[in-house]
């Protein structure tokens, strides 16, 4: 067992930039890290920003369906950019969760508490698979460092 802190491999570094690359390329709009800093000195880092287009994206490249944490996880992404919206945004900006696997992605799309509040705040949620050979590296490394085989479930809530 190694040091890293779970969601924070490498491996899951490069996919993420695989997928932000990836939905760049199809919204045709440069997509880069953005730390926002609020005149009184607050602050939060987005995955993807985009000026012009107003776009902010928060990328999640989890394998398999999230535990309750991972759930937390993601909401927070999701309010720290209506955080930014109003602040930086007061028109609006599109809002991306761009979440790499369907299972990862079912609870936010479905009619969970989490869902009707991304969809109530113009949030727009956002799937997007990884390259076939970014996901078996990405899962073997979570299924070495977790104990789990990283097998997908296809359906039903959590």
């Amino acid at each position: 067992m190694d040091d890293i802190a779970a969601g924070d491999s490498p491996e899951q570094r490069a996919a993420e930039s695989v997928m932000l690359g990836a939905l760049s390329a199809e919204l045709q709009v440069r997509l880069a890290k953005k730390r926002m800093v609020h005149a009184e000195g607050a602050w939060a880092e987005l995955d993807g920003w985009s000026h012009d287009p107003p776009i902010l994206v928060e990328v999640w490249a989890h394998q398999g369906i999230p535990k309750s944490a991972q759930k937390a996880k993601v909401m927070t992404d999701a309010l720290k950019m209506l955080w930014v919206e109003a602040t930086f945004y007061p028109a609006g900006a599109r809002k991306i969760l761009l979440l790499s696997d369907p299972a990862a992605a079912a609870h936010f799309g479905r009619m969970s508490w989490m869902a009707r509040r991304c969809a109530t705040s113009r949030s727009r949620s956002k799937w997007s698979t990884c390259p076939p050979s970014t996901g078996r590296r990405f899962r073997r490394r979570k299924g070495a460092s977790s104990g789990s085989q990283g097998s997908e479930h296809r359906g039903g809530e959590p």
